[in-house]
């Protein structure tokens, strides 16, 4: 995908992260923003495939969904992800 396109964080993504992207002209809403704190990792990414936004995650558990969705043949727009060890050194410049 060339381009800015619209952006579902999940909520362990920082909240620099967050306003820089914002900051850049990113569409970014936040999975705070749409539901209670600890609503089940589906919820997210199922809102995030209905609202047709790339889903920004760095948990594990949530690869699961995204390979039993793959499997399935449900349809979601994408996922950015890397692994959660690695997020404590990276600056957010480098997402």
């Amino acid at each position: 995908m060339a381009g800015k396109f619209p952006l579902y964080t999940d909520a362990d993504i920082r909240g620099s992260l967050i306003k820089g992207l914002r900051w850049r002209g990113w569409d970014v809403v936040r999975a705070v923003e749409m539901f209670p704190e600890g609503t089940e990792d589906e919820v997210h990414f199922a809102k995030a495939a209905e609202l047709e936004r790339v889903f920004v995650m760095n948990d594990r558990p949530l690869k699961r969904i995204v390979n039993r969705w793959l499997q399935e043949g449900r349809r979601f727009t994408g996922v950015v992800t890397w692994f959660q060890a690695h997020y404590r050194r990276m600056s957010d410049g480098i997402f």
